[in-house]
């Protein structure tokens, strides 16, 4: 049984069924520090790994969506408020707002978003 596979995945369940799997083809293993201290070793660094990777994509991954907003600001800019107004339900208004929750609290329009109503 080759458990290459496991390299870089991170959810517990796989690794719990991989190891049942494991243990009933050779119960021993269960009893051997060896053998666990090398699966719980690679479980949690595959976790690490990956959230690492994704810590480190997130910088890029903000500038991009700033980069998105930026541009659909420009766009309103150019074609002006008769055809782009600022308002909730219009789906550019809607993803900026979405943005804005990773962003901060600007709308794509520079200023501060508008209260939403609950109706």
């Amino acid at each position: 049984m080759n458990d290459n596979d496991l390299i870089g995945e991170f959810d517990a369940m796989v690794w719990a069924e991989r190891f049942v799997k494991r243990v009933t083809a050779k119960p021993t293993i269960a009893t051997d520090t060896g053998a666990m201290l090398a699966w719980f070793s690679g479980a949690i660094m595959a976790g690490y790994d990956t959230a690492r990777r994704r810590n480190d994509e997130e910088p890029v991954l903000i500038e991009v969506l700033r980069q998105c907003v930026e541009a659909l600001r420009l766009t309103r800019e150019y074609v002006g408020e008769d055809l782009l107004p600022a308002l909730p339900g219009w789906s550019w208004f809607d993803a900026t707002e979405a943005a804005s929750i990773f962003l901060g609290p600007l709308s794509a329009v520079g200023e501060p978003a508008p209260e939403r109503s609950e109706k």
